[in-house]
């Protein structure tokens, strides 16, 4: 089952139907997460149902439009092999 914690502002959560799979694959294609390559859409949604995911969203749980805006942090944990990029020289 999902798990929620919320304090100061922030909500952390373990629901992955908070999550886009498009955000997260255009996320994959940045230097922030230079170490792996955008996936096939349907490669996507199958790695996030497979993962333990845990976001932090910048706002309180039950406030208006809760499921839109950024959030403050995404950690998905997956198995390594996939999609794996070179370290840039400014990481």
């Amino acid at each position: 089952p999902a798990r929620y914690w919320a304090r100061d502002g922030f909500f952390l959560s373990t629901d992955k139907t908070f999550l886009d799979p498009f955000v997260v694959n255009e996320i994959f294609d940045t230097d922030l997460m230079w170490w792996n390559d955008p996936l096939d859409i349907d490669q996507m949604r199958k790695m996030l149902s497979n993962c333990m995911t845990l976001a932090i969203y910048s706002r309180e749980l039950g406030a208006l439009g809760f499921d839109e805006g950024p959030s403050a942090g995404l950690v998905v944990l997956e198995m390594p092999g996939n999609g794996v990029k070179d370290v840039p020289e400014d990481h």
